[in-house]
């Protein structure tokens, strides 16, 4: 069965939580939403500075798993998107 024939929807509840060091609360606001994994989507530069390891940090503290995916181009052009 070829799954990517068949129709797929999913609905995901949005929070925004914003502040300084907010990013302490990202275990307790995953757990609460019942998550069992955490995937991080952001680009290289940003990965760079530390700011993933401090968001991922309180999360992996709840043991809950967190794969970080940072390939994604900053600012992209016209023609990335087409």
């Amino acid at each position: 069965m070829n799954l990517a024939l068949l129709q797929h929807a999913f609905s995901m509840k949005t929070q925004v939580e914003y502040g300084p060091e907010v990013f302490k609360k990202a275990g307790d606001i995953v757990k609460q939403s019942g998550g069992k994994k955490v995937l991080l989507v952001t680009d290289g530069n940003l990965s760079k500075t530390g700011l993933i390891e401090k968001v991922s940090q309180p999360i992996k503290e709840m043991q809950i798993a967190v794969e970080v995916f940072d390939h994604v181009t900053s600012e992209p052009t016209d023609a990335i998107v087409q």
